[in-house]
């Protein structure tokens, strides 16, 4: 059986994500222990997919791809 790739994701360390919000590390993790930012565990680390950083700094677009039309068929 081949393998299939998977989509890649770009991942930040919180250290990161702190830069790109403009805000402390310590804030970074208050927003993830309050659900307010999504996370993804690699080994025993914490990453910040970077969609979620954009969908942050940018809410708009955030609400713009929630509204937008779905165009996936249900099943039978």
């Amino acid at each position: 059986m081949p393998l299939t790739a998977a989509p890649s994701i770009e991942l930040l360390r919180t250290d990161e994500a702190a830069a790109v919000l403009r805000c402390s590390i310590r804030t970074v993790w208050r927003m993830i222990e309050r659900g307010e930012l999504r996370t993804v565990k690699v080994g025993q680390q914490w990453r910040i997919p970077v969609e979620e950083l954009n969908e942050r700094l940018d809410p708009s677009a955030a609400a713009a791809r929630s509204t937008a039309p779905n165009n996936e068929q249900e099943g039978p």
